[in-house]
């Protein structure tokens, strides 16, 4: 069904049974998984998922190579840090990919390294066992990595240094007082990041540079809210591997984010996609979403998902316009391996939609909103705790999602080194600010003068070398910082924010306080919400070039909080009144209907017909039409491009070259 649909890509899982010992490996069932499926398609083009673990031997040949936690317990998994198990994994791998382009020059299309939890490099046991790090490699490689960085050798931290109360415990850690604990999160993501580096130049080598190398890494967001602290995965090492590797990979990758993915819902990434293709490498969505196939009726119903084949096809259509409107590539995952694709009926919207496609194939710039979603990479290292940033960066994807206007997510590195265009800049973790960073965002304000940047929670609470300081908050956002006593965050709005549109109450559902929030000295008139005690939570005021600075203290973050943030930056909202999730770029709009559905009044921005890309036929004349949704409805209009969407900026030409040379539509086959 797939090859009927012109999907030719298929990615499929290799056992880890096929690496028998340090140098031996058993291709015959590599071989057979590629022969069954290119019986079923000829023409099909093979990407191998290779896991990195063994089927046990390694933890038994070598004890000490394997993760190790606090109690002095071992886990199945190879240690990162062992250069030994790298050597190793390495030389698998090129074996294994000398193999593939000698047996099938033609139909291996490329290579996808797994390693770790799930096969998606972060590291193992993370969300069961995140005490680890104690076996000698990593032990004796973080004291290396403070000697790189200038600092004394120090221990890997003790558990009672890392284990805190969710309730009590500060949220950030003291880049003074905790700095071994901030180094050995800072360390764990180089660790990983040069290790992905290591696989994709060893894959790179070994196919002569003539095949796909796919990696799962960087889920920025949805690592966010980890209990025990974002840097206990290693996924925050993204800027880093693209700096060092960029060039040797093709393809980064995750599944849609598991938040708010449901029929109805946005399917926000879970990463700074945006960033990673500023940066010549593809982003792909892993789509294993649950389908009506699915026989676990249960789980479908906990989930919120495709309870029908009408809900499926609405969901897949809207995940699939998402990642074609953004420039990603795609799959679809059958993750149980159980039928959940093995119907024709969906594979037609695949048909269906390759016009759409190949329109977006020939577009004339990357993917540009005129939202940003931002975080800093190195200040996710200072959560010893994930309550409080899960509402602070996790969560308000969801009301990006439905506010109106399609957004772009981004890693502030990479912002701070090509500034962006986009006129509302949310910076969702900027509590680490150097005076280095400062002074970037200083210019920027300067260079691009219209800009609104909304800066959350403790923004320049950190100034190193100096450690805790509430004065950092006025250098970076020009608002004096004041620190709450414990409270759940919960504010009200005022006359200025009822009449921006917002609700009386901005409301977090915590019951328990916080330890660390924060609010700011504003006028009345510069306030849009206040903390229970009266101080200001949401603040508003102009710097000295022209542009909005916005404070945003409470963590509950409302569509309507996001909407009026967008207008006050003068950003095009596509949705002007009604519940929907909406992508826009170069005369495309996809639209996703809440689940309670209704009347949606959209605007182009342009005038000029409105054409159903199904139908072909003309459904309003724009640039503002109303139509009546039902639940769940999902849309996909063709309109006039807004003026300036199509003129390419400059140097993006290459990179857009080089994504029409990988991107397309994969189907994942599960096993």
């Amino acid at each position: 069904m797939a090859a009927d649909a012109g999907v030719d890509f298929v990615s499929f899982m290799v056992p880890k049974t096929i690496w028998k010992d340090d140098d031996a490996y058993d291709w015959a069932e590599l071989d057979e998984m590629c022969d069954e499926v290119l019986a079923a398609n000829p023409k099909a083009l093979l990407i191998p998922r290779i896991k990195l673990e063994t089927s046990g031997w390694w933890a038994k040949k070598y004890p000490d190579d394997v993760i190790t936690y606090a109690d002095g317990t071992k886990g199945p998994a190879p240690s990162i840090a062992s250069r030994h198990y790298r050597e190793k994994a390495c030389r698998f791998l090129d074996a294994m990919t000398r193999h593939l382009c000698e047996k099938y020059p033609d139909r291996f299309a490329g290579i996808h390294p797994a390693a770790q939890n799930s096969s998606e490099f972060f590291y193992w046991d993370t969300w069961t066992k995140p005490y680890f790090g104690y076996d000698p490699s990593t032990k004796a490689a973080f004291k290396a990595w403070r000697r790189r960085h200038g600092r004394p050798e120090a221990n890997v931290p003790t558990l009672a240094e890392r284990k805190l109360d969710i309730f009590s415990s500060p949220t950030l850690a003291d880049p003074v007082k905790d700095r071994v604990l901030v180094d050995f999160r800072l360390y764990l993501q180089e660790e990983m990041a040069d290790f992905i580096a290591e696989v994709a130049a060893t894959c790179r080598r070994a196919s002569g540079g003539k095949k796909l190398v796919v990696i799962f890494y960087g889920y920025q967001w949805e690592f966010a809210g980890h209990a025990r602290g974002a840097g206990t995965a290693g996924h925050y090492g993204v800027k880093h591997l693209l700096d060092k590797a960029a060039n040797d990979l093709d393809i980064l990758c995750s599944p849609i984010s598991y938040q708010d993915r449901a029929w109805g819902q946005t399917a926000p990434a879970m990463n700074a996609a945006e960033t990673v293709m500023r940066h010549g490498v593809l982003w792909l969505f892993e789509d294993d979403s649950r389908t009506f196939l699915d026989p676990d009726k249960a789980a479908r119903k906990q989930e919120g998902v495709s309870m029908d084949l009408a809900q499926t096809r609405q969901v897949l259509l809207r995940n699939t316009a998402q990642a074609i409107i953004r420039g990603f590539g795609c799959w679809w995952m059958d993750l149980p391996a159980c039928g959940w694709y093995m119907d024709s009926r969906l594979w037609e919207l695949m048909t269906r939609l390759e016009p759409f496609d190949r329109a977006m194939l020939g577009r004339e710039r990357p993917f540009t909103p005129e939202v940003a979603a931002i975080v800093d990479e190195e200040s996710m290292m200072y959560l010893s705790l994930g309550r409080l940033s899960s509402l602070f960066v996790g969560a308000p994807r969801a009301a990006y999602g439905r506010a109106g206007a399609p957004y772009g997510q981004y890693l502030l590195a990479d912002v701070l080194e090509k500034p962006l265009d986009a006129k509302l800049q949310i910076f969702q973790s900027a509590w680490y600010m150097t005076p280095e960073k400062i002074a970037a965002i200083q210019a920027q304000r300067a260079a691009k003068p219209g800009v609104t940047r909304v800066w959350c929670w403790a923004p320049g609470y950190y100034l190193s070398p100096g450690g805790k300081d509430l004065d950092g908050i006025e250098k970076l956002t020009g608002f004096k910082g004041k620190a709450l006593a414990p409270t759940t965050g919960n504010a009200a709005t005022t006359e200025e924010g009822r009449r921006r549109g917002l609700p009386e109450s901005l409301a977090t559902n915590e019951t328990r306080p916080f330890v660390d929030l924060f609010g700011v000295e504003a006028s009345d008139a510069e306030t849009w919400a206040r903390f229970e005690d009266g101080t200001p939570a949401i603040a508003v005021r102009k710097n000295t070039f022209g542009g909005n600075e916005v404070f945003l203290g409470t963590p509950a973050c409302p569509p309507e909080l996001v909407r009026a943030l967008e207008d006050l930056a003068g950003v095009h909202r596509y949705v002007k009144d009604g519940r929907a999730a909406v992508w826009a770029a170069e005369g495309w709009l996809s639209a996703m209907a809440d689940e309670q559905g209704g009347r949606v009044t959209f605007d182009t921005g342009v005038a000029g017909p409105v054409t159903d890309f199904f139908t072909g036929k003309k459904i309003a004349d724009g640039p503002v039409f109303t139509l009546d949704m039902a639940p769940g409805e999902t849309r996909l209009f063709e309109f006039a491009p807004r003026p300036g969407t199509r003129n390419p900026e400059p140097g993006t030409r290459n990179q857009m070259r080089r994504l029409r040379g990988v991107t397309g539509r994969l189907c994942q086959r599960g096993r």
